[in-house]
């Protein structure tokens, strides 16, 4: 059953939006627009990956998972200094 045929969010998977959101754009053949995975699900796994369902099909989604420092960038007199931005979190100037 497609999802959006479902009264609540898939079991297992949350709403592609907020502190949910992944940037999962799927693009199906016989369409000729891209949009964004209603409902996603992260695997963390030795190999994490992403499952994502989109509301009008009955198709799964999956690919792998990847994710990246996010930095901060401060300007100083002493010059710029570059951080992590979950390290910054606690820095205290």
């Amino acid at each position: 059953m497609p999802a959006a045929m479902q009264r609540q969010d898939p079991i297992g998977f949350y709403p592609n939006r907020g502190p949910h959101y992944i940037d999962y754009p799927i693009h199906l053949p016989n369409e000729s627009t891209t949009q964004q995975a209603h409902y996603t699900q992260a695997i963390m796994a030795p190999n994490p990956l992403v499952i994502a369902l989109w509301k009008d099909s009955d198709k799964v989604f999956s690919k792998p998972l990847y994710a990246s420092a996010v930095y901060a960038f401060c300007n100083a007199t002493a010059g710029v200094i570059v951080r992590r931005a979950f390290e910054s979190e606690f820095f205290v100037e």
